[in-house]
Parts: structure tokens; sequence; C-alpha cells
């Protein structure tokens, strides 16, 4: 899995440093790219040669491509797929070839009745695709990212409302809960932040509008009485949250 998850994440969470005004000249060209980037199965008229071979080929690959879809496992544990492709709602051979070449590479692949996909690295490292499509991992440390998906319950998310935006990325452990936002504009940013300051964070509170570089960077921090704080960020283009104790 290679921690794709977290290497994401740590670009968004660099991004918000940018947004805190702790650089002014870092690029946010990166921060949202890579790691979802589509994966059409064989019939797709947009075929990408990297990831998806052709029948007559797969002899030739010695078992590297899997499935009905012909999809190397390396391009699924990378989470290269498209979250259109449900690998937990493919066939029972499809699913049993992606078990059996996990397994080659000393992973171990289950499926759950929800059409769910959990891999299971040798480093201990959990990777799961959930029903909706969305990536989650889980790290030896506890430490829990995902991709997409949808706004989590936990114990940082219970003090702040939730969004409404589209979930670009998130990060949570016992100490801090960080999430990247997509499609949310300075406005809406702006507007959230209202609603965070109704929830109680208002403690040693500092709040930036400001233009840098032509970049337009809004950002509000406060604390609230129990001694949480919260961040919350716009920066050309970028958004997000976070939250700590």
């Amino acid at each position: 899995m290679k921690k794709k998850l977290g290497i994401v994440l740590a670009l968004l969470i660099a991004l918000s440093l940018v947004a805190c005004g702790k650089e002014a000249g870092g690029g946010s060209s990166d921060g949202q790219g890579k790691s979802d980037a589509p994966l059409e199965r064989e019939d797709d008229s947009s075929k990408k040669s990297e990831v998806v071979e052709s029948k007559t080929d797969e002899d030739e690959k010695s078992g590297e491509d899997i499935g009905s879809g012909s999809v190397g496992f390396s391009s699924i544990s990378d989470m290269q797929s498209a979250t259109d492709v449900i690998w937990g709602k493919q066939d029972d051979i499809s699913r049993q070839e992606i078990i059996d070449a996990a397994r080659a590479e000393g992973m171990d692949v289950s499926f759950g009745a929800d059409g769910s996909m959990t891999i299971v690295d040798t480093d201990g490292s959990v990777l799961i695709q959930n029903p909706d499509g969305s990536w989650t991992q889980k790290d030896e440390d506890g430490t829990i990212s995902q991709l997409g998906g949808s706004w989590p319950s936990n114990e940082f998310t219970k003090l702040i409302p939730d969004p409404g935006f589209a979930v670009l990325g998130l990060s949570a452990s016992d100490d801090e809960f960080t999430a990247a936002f997509q499609g949310a504009s300075v406005d809406d940013i702006k507007a959230y932040a209202d609603k965070i300051k109704a929830k109680g964070f208002t403690v040693d509170a500092e709040e930036q509008d400001r233009e840098v570089y032509g970049m337009t960077i809004y950002t509000y921090e406060a604390y609230n009485d129990d001694g949480y704080y919260v961040s919350v960020f716009f920066t050309s283009g970028t958004s997000g949250v976070t939250v700590s104790k």
C-alpha cells in the first residue's frame, strides 16, 4: 500500500500551513491529484495502458492481471482504481483471483457481505475499500486515513458542525482530526467558520482574511472552554479543518 493515503494527507496538511501564513510562496497544484486517478475496466473506451491489459497479454503477464477487469493487484492496493469500481462487488472468480494475487505478495485480502474489501499488508496496516468506493487506511499506530467518502463520527467531529462539503481526504488519530474539503468557496468556509464559532470555539480566536501573491487566504483559529483547538482554512481553492487536543 506504500502509505499512499498518508502521503496525500501530508500534502494537504502542508497546504494548511501555507494558509496559516507560515509560508507564502508554496505551491498548491499537487495537493489533490494522483492517488485517486481513474482506473477503467476493460470494457471502458478510455483504457489506460499502464494498468489495463488486454486478454491476449494476460499469459505474458504471468498472473499479474486479475479478474474479469484484467487489473493488476498492485494498482488496486495503490488505490489507483476509480470509486465506481467496487472490487468487493465483482464476481466470485474475480474476487478469488484478487485473493490469490494478494497472497503471492504476502498480503491477505477478504471481502465483506456489504461489498467492502479489506487488505492486510505485511507491515500490519489495513486498507479497506468501503462499499461506496472510498478508501480507508488503518495504520499500526492507530491512525485512520480516508480518501473520499462521507463525514465521519468521532470525538473531534462531535465538537464541530458537519460542513456539508465533499470530503477530499481525512486523517484521525487519538490527538487530532484533519479533513480536506472539495469544491468549497472562500465564502463557504467563512460561513462554516461562523458555525464553528457558534459551537463555542471563541477562546484566543485569531482570524485572517487577506491576499498573498494573488491568492485568497482565510483562516480562523480558536480554542473552546475544554481546551480543544480548531483551525479552518481556505487558500487558493484548497480548504479544510483541523481539530486537536
